[in-house]
Order: C-alpha cells, then structure tokens, then sequence
C-alpha cells in the first residue's frame, strides 16, 4: 500500500490522534497514520508504529496543538550540545572507509 499526506493531513492528523487518545505522534507516524486510515477495510484494526519522537518535530507539534511537546528525560538543552559533522566525498569507497574506522 502507498499513499500520501500533506502537510495540512498530518497537522489534522496530530490534532485527531490527541483528542481521541489523547496520545501524542510525530509529523512522520501521522502521515503513517492517515495513509493506513484511507487504506484499511472496514473493521479491521490499524496498527501503527511510532517513526521519531514528537519533540523532533516541536514546530509541527506547536503548530497542531498550539503546546510544546514535552521532552523526553536527557533532551534537555539539545539544540545547545555540540554538533559533529563529517562531510565525505559522493563515493561509496569512501563512506565505507569511514564507517569501518568508525565501528
């Protein structure tokens, strides 16, 4: 099955999950989410599984909600962690050099 979400389908899809369940779900598992609701039979259970966690996602989460998502224990001050970033060459020789001196 394949499908697809907009943006205006997860932001409604966030919002219906929450006052139904009163779960929370990132944009990623509600776009999940809306293409097994317009695929599924008739009375038979969807089951989805979570993709990220919301507060990846915190303007998405604001923007459906209007609330911040709450941050699970050790996200405290992400954004302030120091960043590591390795550029590599659009070679696969070289991307597998690395990870093997990494692993």
């Amino acid at each position: 099955m394949s499908g697809s979400s907009t943006h205006a389908d997860r932001i409604a899809t966030i919002r219906s999950v929450s006052a139904r369940s009163g779960a929370l779900v990132d944009p990623h598992t509600a776009d999940g989410i809306h293409v097994g609701l317009a695929h599924r039979e008739p009375g038979v259970p969807l089951i989805c599984l979570e993709t990220a966690l919301p507060v990846k996602f915190a303007e998405t989460i604001r923007e459906a909600l209007g609330a911040e998502p709450p941050r699970p224990a050790g996200f405290e001050n992400l954004e302030a962690l120091p960043q590591r970033c390795r550029v590599l060459d659009k070679d696969i020789g070289a991307l597998m050099r690395y990870i093997a001196a990494a692993a």
